[in-house]
């Protein structure tokens, strides 16, 4: 196992979770989602903590505010995690 984090994805903005498009997207998939009690806080994720198996597979990730705080972690059993779906190369991590 590799642990580490990284800045990637961490652009969010309130303004493009709130686009009609999303919104209506959130609302067509409402059944599916797979983060629901996370997504609110995507914005305010500056950085992520990421543990990563030997294949470069994200098993579970924190994601943590500007000065440090965590928001949530992921996966557990309402949300699947953001960054689970990824392959992340070590060199990517700091």
């Amino acid at each position: 196992m590799n642990y580490g984090y990284t800045k990637l994805f961490t652009n969010w903005t309130k303004e493009e979770m709130n686009r009609p498009l999303v919104r209506f997207l959130y609302f067509i998939f409402y059944f599916f989602k797979a983060n629901p009690d996370n997504e609110k806080y995507y914005p305010q994720v500056k950085k992520w903590l990421i543990e990563i198996d030997d294949d470069g597979q994200v098993i579970r990730e924190i994601g943590l505010d500007v000065e440090g705080n965590p928001l949530f972690s992921s996966p557990n059993n309402r949300n699947w995690g953001f960054l689970r779906t990824l392959r992340i190369d070590s060199k990517l991590m700091n």
